[in-house]
């Protein structure tokens, strides 16, 4: 290995800030310019600070910029920019609160909000579960998915019947 490469290798984590972020005049965002996780979007790199493996470049710019995130604690993003990771625009945060903020089109405040099911039906009947969950439904698509299901089964079987040689219909006495 040459001593060009070992050095390279011994690169400082807060050196990858200077390399790696390109900041936005406009919004004030420190963009992460290397690789970010095609799922969810956000920065990635891998490296070890203070005894922690951090994979996203938010939470590392967090740790080495602010302080050690909490446990039970995620970070926020203020602008809602998730490529960012400038401290001023990060906040520890606990995980529901995050998802109260995010708001948007996803997650469960989103569904907590609607009233009607995707055909437009209201949602009417209010079931619990044994977990304590209480999940809406909506009785016309009930109803709807119930005779579906249940000509299917019907169809099912008649065919099975058929194929045993047994009347259509009957309970198989002679």
């Amino acid at each position: 290995m040459s001593s060009r490469s070992k050095k390279q290798s011994r690169t400082k984590t807060e050196d990858l800030f200077k390399v790696f972020v390109l900041v936005d005049e406009i919004t004030g965002c420190w963009d992460w310019t290397s690789r970010t996780d095609p799922r969810i979007g956000y920065g990635c790199l891998e490296r070890i600070f203070k005894g922690k493996k951090y994979v996203l470049a938010h939470r590392l710019a967090y740790a080495l910029l602010v302080g050690d995130i909490p446990d039970g604690f995620t970070i926020d993003h203020l602008c809602k920019n998730r490529r960012c990771v400038n401290p001023a625009h990060l906040e520890a945060v606990p995980f529901a609160e995050n998802i109260k903020r995010r708001g948007g089109t996803r997650g469960a405040d989103h569904n907590r909000k609607k009233t009607t099911c995707p055909r437009g039906h209201a949602y009417d009947v209010f079931r619990k579960r044994p977990d304590g969950y209480i999940g809406r439904r909506c009785s016309t698509c009930d109803k709807e998915t119930a005779r579906r299901t249940g000509a299917r089964r019907r169809a099912k079987i008649r065919a099975l019947r058929l194929a045993a040689g047994l009347p259509n219909g009957g309970n198989g006495h002679a």
